[in-house]
């Protein structure tokens, strides 16, 4: 699943990319809101893109070793 797959929080998941984009990730992310809006969802796929080796615009390459 990509950011492009992820529906919601447009705002979000667009500040999301900018950072990886620029290679410019924060120490830290706070994801809150209520249950079930898809945070842990959010979180993975960041986590997994911030530690891809081989970074496409919209998601890890599946044939990165840190992606796995």
């Amino acid at each position: 699943m990509g950011f492009q797959e992820f529906l919601g929080n447009e705002r979000i998941v667009t500040a999301l990319r900018g950072a990886l984009r620029s290679k410019r990730v924060p120490h830290a992310l706070l994801f809150t809101g209520a249950r079930g809006v898809g945070k842990f969802t959010l979180a993975r796929m960041f986590a997994q893109a911030a530690n891809c080796e081989r970074l496409t615009d919209d998601f890890p390459t599946r044939r990165s070793s840190k992606a796995a």
